[in-house]
């Protein structure tokens, strides 16, 4: 894997660690109507999509392995 790659994995695990985020959560902690939760996917589509090439591209490289 690439030592940025890995670094920002890391850091970003840390972060959530900081945060008390170390177990995965049962249940959403908000709650949005549909309509709500469009608007905010569409307001936030280009974030949404260049986070899904990241991840894309870092499962690739671990698949490699």
């Amino acid at each position: 894997m690439n030592k940025l790659i890995f670094d920002e994995v890391l850091y970003s695990h840390k972060r959530c660690l900081k945060m008390g985020l170390t177990q995965p959560i049962g249940n959403p902690l908000i709650f949005l109507e549909e309509q709500e939760l469009r608007l905010k996917i569409s307001e936030n589509n280009e974030l949404i999509n260049v986070f899904r090439k990241n991840v894309n591209s870092i499962f690739k490289q671990l698949k490699e392995r």
